[in-house]
């Protein structure tokens, strides 16, 4: 299957922290609309949504989406934390 020209819109949950950053470079240089979920809005970036903002109006339209975010409490969950990793 030959891979789609057009751009698309991807909205990445997590997307300020370490990994989240270089995939929104990566993503926006290849052509791509990204936008970025974070617990916090942002004065400077429209392009940054916030989780209560999902909540209230819902997503917005997107193609793809990745979820990057992770708090330790979700490393409890599993037992990572436990378990020295």
């Amino acid at each position: 299957m030959a891979a789609s020209s057009a751009p698309l819109r991807v909205l990445i949950g997590g997307g300020t922290g370490f990994l989240g950053q270089a995939l929104r470079a990566r993503l926006e240089k290849a052509g791509h609309s990204v936008r970025v979920i974070s617990r916090s809005p942002s004065a400077h970036d429209d392009s940054i949504i916030t989780w209560a903002s999902i909540e209230h109006n819902g997503l917005p339209p997107c193609d793809a989406i990745v979820q990057l975010r992770y708090t330790t409490s979700q490393a409890r969950l599993v037992g990572w934390c436990d378990r020295g990793l």
